[in-house]
């Protein structure tokens, strides 16, 4: 079963107070996209490189 975390806080998963009640799934995916930051500079990266997932 997989549950969106999109738009919801991560601090009670970080804190340890999640709510039984709330189901979650086992894992979340996240990406982010430096290419307009220092890092893909500094690392020589074209801006298509520059995304984590």
């Amino acid at each position: 079963m997989q549950t969106a975390m999109e738009g919801q806080s991560l601090l009670p998963l970080t804190r340890g107070i999640l709510d039984p009640d709330k189901k979650r799934g086992n894992f979340t995916i996240s990406q982010i996209d430096y290419s307009d930051r220092g890092p893909r500079i500094s690392l020589n990266l074209h801006p298509y490189d520059c995304r984590l997932t």
